[in-house]
């Protein structure tokens, strides 16, 4: 069986970096090929890592700051086949010559050249993991990294508008990122600000531990929503991956319109145009298109389609 290699950047609390780590999960159950899993920290760690290895291909879960090093001259020293999961910066599209294929990981980037192909999101699958209706007080849930761009305080707002007495228990898990606010002093920020806007009956739980992916989808199945608000963005092709894990948790879904998360919206689990209830009482119905595109036998099959050609 060949051995194929998804590389990247070793921070972990970075979406890149679990965007690559969810990929994995997903390919390492293939039947066809043996996937191996290397974050590495500088051209020297990975020259290293492919010498010992001797991977067939490389799939580079590619970003311009995370993996800077990376080059067609670089690619072209290497004696395997290799492959670029590009989309993680739109405005930013790589067409490096070295590249058998390119993997787009957002539906809402077009293929710039003919090595291009789209692929599903990657959501995985967990044991145990199901839906369940609510049973007792609503519990709305969000999470991501402490940044303004999330709109915490707009989901509260919206939470306060629709549930005037009734007491509603909020999970947030603001995180700190290894790029992004890794002081913690935004979120912490944050979280004074959904303090003050939240009404008496509102039970709010708010949370800075970082999540791997497993227990990140069970914090989501605890809630009977899931709701993201981010602010607008003229990035028509970046696609925000909170939504991947939503998925995974398999529980409903409410988003707004910013354009990054263009590739789940629709009316009925539009925080703006359906009020918070009635997106509960859909359950998953309005996302299961969504969610046969995006199993794991599918996404496998979309990369193995591609990387069989090669190999």
């Amino acid at each position: 069986m060949k051995n194929i290699a998804i590389v990247q950047g070793h921070k972990k609390q970075c979406g890149v970096y679990q965007y690559g780590l969810s990929t994995y999960k997903i390919l390492e159950k293939s039947k066809k090929y043996n996937y191996l899993f290397a974050p590495v920290n500088g051209i020297d760690e990975f020259i290293q890592w492919v010498n010992i290895h001797r991977p067939d291909a490389i799939i580079f879960n590619y970003d311009s700051s995370l993996l800077n090093w990376f080059s067609d001259h670089l690619a072209n020293h290497l004696p395997c086949v290799k492959f670029l999961t590009i989309g993680h910066e739109p405005t930013f599209l790589p067409n490096f010559q070295s590249a058998a294929a390119n993997f787009l990981i957002s539906p809402n980037i077009k293929p710039f050249n003919d090595k291009c192909v789209n692929i599903p999101r990657p959501v995985v699958e967990i044991d145990d993991i199901k839906y369940s209706p609510p049973n007792g007080p609503i519990k709305i849930g969000n999470f991501g990294f402490g940044w303004y761009t999330k709109e915490y305080a707009k989901i509260i707002n919206h939470v306060n508008n629709q549930f005037k007495d009734e007491h509603v228990i909020l999970n947030f898990n603001i995180g700190l990122g290894d790029y992004v606010d890794i002081t913690g002093t935004a979120a912490r920020k944050l979280a004074d600000e959904c303090r003050s806007v939240a009404n008496p009956n509102i039970e709010l739980n708010i949370y800075h531990d970082f999540l791997d992916i497993e227990h990140l989808i069970l914090f989501l199945n605890k809630n009977d929503i899931n709701i993201f608000y981010y602010a607008q963005n003229n990035n028509d092709g970046l696609v925000s991956s909170s939504t991947d894990y939503a998925l995974a948790a398999k529980k409903p879904i409410a988003v707004n319109s910013s354009s990054m998360f263009k590739h789940i919206l629709s009316d009925r689990i539009d925080i703006d145009k359906t009020p918070i209830k009635d997106i509960i009482g859909y359950g998953l119905e309005p996302i299961s298109a969504y969610q046969q595109i995006c199993t794991e036998d599918n996404f496998r099959k979309c990369y193995e389609d591609v990387i069989s050609k090669f190999l």
